[in-house]
This record gives C-alpha cells, structure tokens and sequence, in this order.
C-alpha cells in the first residue's frame, strides 16, 4: 500500500480510524450530479474545519434514508440518527431538504442546523491529482455525555 501523506492544511493532522467529537457548522444542498443529491456538510474539528458530502437522493429520485448496497444502514440514515442522538439502526420516517427537517416514526423530530454535534470516524483516501491524500468520514455515532472521545473538537 502506497504511503498515504494529508495534504498540508484543513486535515495535515487528523488520524484515520480515531474518533472526533465535531459541532456542525454549516449545511449545504448540492446540484445533483450522475451519483444523486447530496449535502456538503461543513464540521469545526481540531482547531480546524472538515466537510462531508452525503448522498441523500439517488439518481431515481428516492431519499436514502433505508439501507445501503452491501446491507447494512445507508450513511445518510446513520447521520441523521448521530445528529438525533439515536442508535444507528433507527427507522427514519422522512427527510424535508427544504426545511432540513429529519422525523422519526415515534414522533421525534430534529431540524439540521449549525451548532449540532456528533461523532465521526473516517479513512484517509488517495486524492485523484496524486496529491497526498484526503479525509473521508466514513461512520456517525451520536455523542454521549459520559463518553469521552479520542479527539474533540
């Protein structure tokens, strides 16, 4: 496996497979592109920023709120249940990309906005241009008060 060196910058320091506690500091609703709608989700992360890009459209139109290709819990339902403070698994209701309204089944309900944390692990991945490599968040856990992470923000 080729060296894998983070660019110089945003996420130089940040480790793969580590936990960080992060606060939400903006959301965004991309154009759609060949792969579906996504939101660019921008995290305050060690003295520093990192964003996300989460599919939560496919190209049929359909929100991804079920489960992914291999089986397991789509990674946009995973988010909004770190965000909500719920197990992974949790059935999500609906998601409004207008409102940015996520509910529950059980009547909860959360509206995404700048301020909200969670948990987030990711993997550094080869950046395309051969230019070191690039941070990926690939998993969401809701913080727990009494849990201490790896890393916070």
């Amino acid at each position: 496996m080729a060296k894998r060196i983070p660019k110089e910058g945003r996420q130089a320091d940040l480790k793969e497979f580590t936990w960080y506690d992060v606060r939400l500091e903006s959301l965004e609703v991309q154009p759609a592109s060949k792969f579906g709608t996504s939101i660019k989700a921008v995290y305050a992360i060690a003295d520093g920023t990192v964003w996300d890009f989460l599919n939560y459209i496919d190209t049929d139109g359909n929100a991804k709120l079920g489960k992914s290709p291999n089986g397991g819990v789509s990674r946009f339902r995973s988010w909004c249940n770190a965000l909500g403070g719920r197990p992974e698994a949790t059935r999500v209701a609906y998601f409004d990309d207008e409102t940015m309204l996520i509910v529950w089944p059980d009547g909860g309900d959360l509206t995404l906005e700048p301020g909200l944390e969670l948990r987030v692990l990711g993997e550094l991945r080869d950046r395309g241009d051969d230019d070191g490599s690039v941070f990926r968040v690939t998993k969401y856990r809701p913080v727990e008060p009494n849990d201490t992470p790896e890393i916070a923000f």
